[in-house]
C-alpha cells in the first residue's frame, strides 16, 4: 500500500497495536488500515478511537518499542 503525501503534514502516529497510521494534515486526517491495505479520510476535527503512540527519534521513551509496528509504506 502506497499513499503520496505533498506539504502540510501535521503529523503521523501509530495505533498502539500497529494495526493503523494515523496522518494528520491541513486537510484532515487519513486513517491507514495497514492490514485491510485501506484509507479512510476525515476531516480535521476526527480524533481517531484507538490510543495512539509516535514514533519520535527525539522522543527519550516510547511506551512500545516502534520497530515491532508492522511496515507500511508511506512517502511523505
Amino acid at each position: 500500500m502506497k499513499q503520496a503525501y505533498g506539504a502540510g503534514i501535521y503529523s503521523t502516529d501509530f495505533s498502539i497495536d500497529g494495526k493503523f497510521v494515523v496522518v494528520t494534515t491541513r486537510l484532515g486526517v487519513d486513517v491507514l488500515d495497514v492490514e485491510k491495505k485501506s484509507i479512510a479520510s476525515h476531516d480535521p476535527a476526527y480524533t481517531p478511537e484507538f490510543p495512539l503512540q509516535s514514533c519520535d527519534k527525539n522522543q527519550t521513551a516510547l511506551a512500545q518499542d516502534c520497530s515491532k509496528i508492522p511496515k507500511a509504506t508511506l512517502r511523505c
